[in-house]
């Protein structure tokens, strides 16, 4: 049966701190270089490369206890998910890099973390 389960998000922790983040869910890169086609008027040239970092984006829920301050003022952090099939996602030295706005209808903050490194450690 656990065969069944796909990503999903269980849980996302910060410098081993949880943050409750909403339905939405999250968005992740492993980073690397993202080839675009090169064509011409002949034909199909090869490729051009351009390095993209990884990342992992998501919205977080403030409440009272959440010091939004420091959450927005994010650097070199690590950045830990737990996804619902078993696997953990680790990205290192983590930066924020969103536009630093959050929304007071649903206290919806949204991060994107970019950092050095995207690890995937599989589920057992």
């Amino acid at each position: 049966m656990s065969d069944l389960y796909r990503a999903g998000v269980v849980k996302v922790a910060i410098n081993g701190q949880r943050v409750d983040i909403n339905a939405s869910g999250l968005r992740y890169s492993f980073g690397g270089v993202k080839l675009t086609e090169v064509v011409g008027a002949d034909e199909f040239h090869g490729f051009s490369g351009e390095v993209v970092p990884a990342f992992i984006e998501f919205t977080v829920t403030d409440h009272k206890k959440l010091d939004v301050e420091a959450l927005l003022n994010l650097e070199d952090a690590t950045v830990t998910v737990v996804l619902f099939n078993k696997k953990t996602l680790v990205l290192s030295n983590a930066s924020n890099t969103s536009d630093r706005t959050g929304q007071s209808s649903d206290g919806a903050i949204t991060m994107r973390m970019v950092g050095t490194s995207l690890k995937e450690l599989k589920a057992v």
